[in-house]
């Protein structure tokens, strides 16, 4: 519709400007032959060269108009994609924040955890039981282990993101299954 609008008002200043121009062509014609003494052959010869000129200057003008909205046109679509990849960039990188800070809850309460077993493991090694020292040995194998599995499930997230978030997913189950033992 603005297209449409935007056409007929250069379509309309086009016509305009050549009946202006018509009308200044008309007028120079007739002092010409009124100081000259131009034949109607002659005026009528010097009428249809100025018209042309009129039309041509007013096809310039509109051609001129044209390419102007078509640039402009180009130029909106262009920053509206723009635009759209901003949003887009800010958006993965939310979530990306929001799975980092997430990540490092997990591992902070896993830690936390994992601390307040060793706490029981050395209250416990103080009565210096052997069981209490096997347990405590297998929990030093548990610390290791799950040191471990925390590196690969980085490495995947660094290097395949949907492994490394089936890892991840993996590791919770791990630890709430050791909350709840």
């Amino acid at each position: 519709m603005a297209d449409a609008n935007q056409k007929a008002a250069i379509a309309e200043d086009a016509r305009v400007l050549l009946a202006d121009k018509l009308e200044s062509a008309n007028q120079q014609i007739e002092q010409l032959q009124i100081s000259t003494g131009l034949s109607p052959e002659e005026r009528a010869e010097i009428e249809n060269e100025a018209k042309k000129a009129a039309e041509a200057a007013a096809e310039k003008k509109i051609e001129a108009a044209r390419k102007k909205a078509e640039k402009e046109l180009e130029k909106a679509r262009t920053e509206g994609a723009d635009a759209v990849k901003r949003v887009e960039a800010e958006r993965e990188s939310a979530i990306k924040t929001a799975r980092e800070e997430a990540k490092k809850e997990a591992e902070r309460e896993a830690a936390e955890q994992i601390k307040a077993l060793e706490e029981q493991i050395r209250s416990a090694a103080a009565l210096a039981s052997p069981y209490r020292v096997k347990f405590g040995t297998c929990l030093e194998a548990l610390q290791a282990a799950y040191g471990r599995m925390v590196a690969v499930v980085e490495e995947a997230e660094r290097e395949e993101p949907s492994e490394g978030a089936l890892l991840r997913r993996m590791l919770a189950q791990v630890v709430d299954y050791l909350k709840g033992a």
